[in-house]
């Protein structure tokens, strides 16, 4: 015994698909993500954003309404089918997030790369958001990418590539792509060289008042340089970071665009 499904009740099937989307983007992304957002309040957001992109997502579903009905009824009739579809919504959703999450891992990168050249690597403070514990500059330059998160507009580009991801991947049709795992490389690298940028004016710093420390260590050896240098480079590391602090956003800002450059194809990759 077949079952038939009108186009209103294969609309209405696919909504699950959107929240789960939604909900896989809000569990991890960057804010939405925080352990101050409660377990419910994601989960309502996940539904709400779902329910507004249901009729942007039922318009680009399927040209014939027909044939949307049938697929979708076809899709029902197999409960495994059906749950290897949610499956996937909520895999993209997870990449759409993770991705924006890595803008944020690259400052808390550069951070803890300062704090092991300062000597601060073993100091390490509670970070509110993540309720994990962070170097001190490591938390620092966390409230910072935070702060130029929010100023660039990240969490209204996060929902601008949720409702962009509906005409590009529309409910039920995710696939995944055999250059995912290449573009998660590439997210990676792109991460560790956004840390790189935001660490070089204090690491080159660092490097220079070694290379003097080493040279006055072989002129006046009666000199205590571990005693002397240490304060010093700590010294020379954070007057160099207060003066390169302004210059922090104009290298965040081509990040960030960089971050929804992969989430768009991320979205292209997975389609089908």
């Amino acid at each position: 015994m077949t079952i038939e499904f009108g186009p209103d009740i294969a609309r209405y099937a696919a909504l699950p698909f959107m929240a789960l989307r939604c909900l896989g983007v809000f569990a991890v992304a960057p804010l939405f993500g925080s352990r101050f957002v409660p377990v419910q309040v994601r989960v309502a957001l996940g539904v709400i954003c779902g329910l507004l992109l249901a009729p942007l997502a039922a318009a680009v579903q399927a040209p014939d309404p027909s044939a949307g009905a049938n697929s979708m009824s076809e899709l029902l009739a197999s409960p495994a089918a059906y749950a290897l579809r949610c499956a996937a919504e909520l895999l993209l959703g997870l990449g759409i997030g993770y991705l924006a999450l890595l803008f944020l891992a690259a400052v808390q990168m550069a951070g803890q790369v300062m704090d092991t050249e300062l000597g601060f690597g073993m100091v390490n403070v509670l970070d509110p958001q993540s309720g994990f514990q962070l170097p001190l500059l490591g938390s620092l330059l966390n409230l910072i990418g935070i702060l130029v998160f929010l100023a660039l507009d990240g969490h209204l580009l996060l929902v601008r590539a949720l409702r962009e991801s509906v005409a590009l991947v529309p409910p039920g049709a995710v696939g995944l792509h055999a250059g995912a795992g290449e573009l998660l490389l590439r997210a990676f690298a792109a991460s560790f060289t956004t840390a790189l940028k935001v660490a070089a004016p204090v690491l080159a710093a660092l490097f220079l008042t070694s290379a003097a420390l080493g040279i006055v260590a072989r002129t006046v050896p009666q000199m205590n340089v571990f005693v002397v240098g240490l304060p010093l480079r700590i010294a020379v590391g954070l007057a160099v970071l207060l003066v390169s602090l302004p210059l922090t956003g104009t290298v965040l800002a081509p990040a960030l665009g960089g971050v929804f450059d992969m989430i768009n194809r991320l979205l292209a990759g997975m389609a089908g």
